[in-house]
């Protein structure tokens, strides 16, 4: 199982990064991915959005599954630290209500 996102922020030109199903429980190493467009971590243990980088080209996340998207305010969390290009979350289309939650 992956515990860690180490190595990957070498793979500047990968635009879909799908690791669901394993260990993970930060975004510390998940870094310097400027074409990321597809983030799917579901299924894995991250308790928050600290050390989430910032991902110029992601228009597309999936979470559900780890600690952090339990809350109440999660999918305006997950906007405020990501772009506003960002489109889906958990598989579901971002609201005009959620980007007025952030700003």
């Amino acid at each position: 199982a992956i515990d860690t996102f180490t190595g990957f922020s070498c793979l500047e030109d990968l635009e879909t990064l799908c690791i669901s199903n394993n260990q993970l429980s930060t975004f510390e190493g998940l870094g310097n991915l400027p074409n990321l467009r597809i983030l799917s971590v579901s299924n894995n243990f991250i308790p928050d959005f600290k050390q989430f980088p910032f991902l110029p080209s992601l228009y597309c996340i999936n979470l559900s599954g780890n600690p952090l998207a339990e809350g109440p305010l999660y999918r305006v969390q997950a906007l405020a630290v990501s772009t506003p290009q960002l489109y889906k979350i958990d598989a579901q289309e971002v609201t005009q209500e959620e980007v007025d939650g952030v700003h």
